[in-house]
């Protein structure tokens, strides 16, 4: 079972263990970085999310209410999922896109009035790209341009 849990430091130990290849390092953040970044841990508008399979963490992403959305969009009542990464082991399985199916849900019990989710993806991450894709959500047919190179700009209607 997928589950969606607002991070807690008894996830530490699964999610500070694990690594990624070159390939995926490029284009997200490990949670060992995340979780030690006091700009993000101690930042109110960050929501740092695990995703748990049964009572092992899995992987970790960000939810951002902060003013970075604002360089995709100017809606309001939105949020920025940001730097997504499952432990190499537990991909390949379908639990990412369960626990992105789960989104909705979660982000409505611990969110208000949230209407869309918003997101990036590097243009060479063709494989996130379809993923997010299948996850429901859509190309706004915009683009950014990011630290390594021009990005999709995806939204996940809410409502």
């Amino acid at each position: 079972m997928i589950t969606l849990q607002l991070y807690s430091p008894k996830h530490d130990t699964d999610l500070k263990t694990y690594t990624l290849n070159e390939e995926q390092l490029q284009f997200t953040a490990l949670p060992s970085d995340l979780l030690t970044d006091t700009a993000i841990v101690n930042a109110p508008q960050k929501k740092l999310i695990s995703i748990l399979y049964k009572d092992t963490a899995i992987g970790l992403f960000i939810l951002d209410s902060g003013n970075d959305i604002k360089s995709y969009t100017d809606q309001k009542n939105v949020l920025l999922l940001r730097a997504l990464s499952v432990n190499p082991s537990f991909q390949g399985k379908g639990f990412t896109k369960k626990a992105m199916l789960e989104l909705p849900e979660f982000i409505n019990s611990y969110f208000e009035n949230i209407k869309n989710v918003f997101l990036v993806v590097n243009k060479r991450n063709i494989d996130a790209y379809h993923f997010y894709l299948k996850c429901g959500f859509s190309d706004t047919q915009k683009t950014a341009t990011g630290p390594i190179g021009d990005q999709y700009i995806m939204q996940l209607n809410l409502q």
